[in-house]
């Protein structure tokens, strides 16, 4: 039914295609406690960083299942930028408020 080279074809597109994504190669194997130290040393110094490591961050996090808790809140849930700016702290109520997008969030306190 399909011409004799169409799995020559299948195959070079799949290469084409692993090429142009060099992720899935220089991803490194790493277990749960070098990923929280990974994590830990990410947060140390969050302000200068950029929205994609970041994202990165966060991705890491949940393939394996590691709850970020209170850094979460460094930045914000919308663009994944670092600064967040408190406006209001009122009734036990957090707000907090990006500068790149204006988003507010609101975090209770205990």
């Amino acid at each position: 039914m399909f011409p004799n080279y169409y799995g020559c074809l299948q195959k070079i597109h799949i290469e084409r295609v692993f090429k142009s994504c060099p992720l899935f190669f220089n991803m490194k194997k790493l277990t749960k406690q070098e990923a929280e130290k990974e994590i830990e040393k990410f947060f140390k110094n969050i302000r200068d960083k950029n929205p994609k490591e970041i994202k990165k961050i966060k991705r890491l996090a949940m393939r394996y299942n590691l709850k970020l808790g209170e850094k979460r809140k460094l930045f914000c849930k919308k663009c994944f930028g670092p600064k967040l700016k408190v406006k209001v702290i009122k009734n036990k109520i957090k707000t907090t408020e990006c500068q790149q997008c204006k988003n507010i969030s609101r975090w209770k306190l205990r």
